[in-house]
Parts: C-alpha cells; structure tokens; sequence
C-alpha cells in the first residue's frame, strides 16, 4: 500500500496542475478505502488464526512439528477429512440396516395380516338366518 501512496505522490509532483484534479482525487479516495479493507481483512484473518487455534485445542489436536500456533490448517483438516469421510460411510451404512430392518418389519405385520386371512371361511347363508333377513330388508329399501 505504501508503495502505491509513494506512486500517487510521486505522479502527483511531476504533473502539471491542471492535470492534477481528477488523478488526485480519485487516487485519494482509492487508497483510503484500500487501506480501511486492508485493515477490515487484516483483522478478520487475526480473529479467524485465533477461533481456528482454539478449534484445534477443542479437539485436542497435536501438530507433528511445532507449537500449535504453528500448525497450518493443512495439517488439521487432513485428520478432520479422513474423520469425516469414515463418519459417512458408517452412517450410509447404519441407514441400510435401519432400512433393512423396517422393511423387515413390515414384511411381518404383512404376513400376519394374511396369515389371519388364510383361516377366515365364509359360511353360507342359513336359512332364516341374520345375513337373509338382512338382505331381504335392504332389497325392500330400494
């Protein structure tokens, strides 16, 4: 950034002043909002480095070399990816047997369910019987 500022001034100092307006102006207005979003990502970057060291101290992780300030996020998320990707194969693999197991399940309340049936008989209809006089009744109503 301070090199930028040295160009600005050093065009500024060479130029005629009736050139000088809109250029300086301009580069004026530039480098102050460079230098606030420096600043900005500057300590966005300071407080990201701080919220990962104290990540990787949740969970204990060690570095091989150095201090834990030291590590680079490369050699965190290298464990962490390896972690993940064994957490979804079991978890695809735990969902197939749940699956497996409801579908069991409902394999068995189906069976039962006809197994019930298998034994149900139809009578036929007796003779001044319930069924017959119901059947009488409801041809009348129509």
């Amino acid at each position: 950034m301070q090199r930028i500022s040295k160009a600005k001034d050093k065009v500024v100092a060479e130029s005629e002043a009736s050139y000088l307006e809109p250029f300086q102006e301009k580069m004026t207005k530039f480098v102050e909002e460079a230098t606030t979003n420096l600043k900005d990502l500057n300590d966005l970057i300071k407080d990201c480095s701080s919220k990962f060291i104290i990540t990787m101290k949740f969970f204990r992780f060690k570095p091989k070399d150095g201090r834990l300030e030291m590590a680079q996020p490369k050699d965190f998320f290298c464990t962490w990816q390896l972690f993940c990707q064994d957490y979804k194969n079991f978890w695809k693999k735990e969902q197939l047997k749940i699956e497996k197991e409801l579908l069991k399940e409902e394999r068995m309340k189906i069976k039962l369910k006809t197994g019930n049936l298998k034994d149900f008989k139809v009578e036929p209809i007796k003779p001044n019987g319930l069924k017959e006089k119901y059947l009488k009744y409801k041809k009348r109503a129509r």
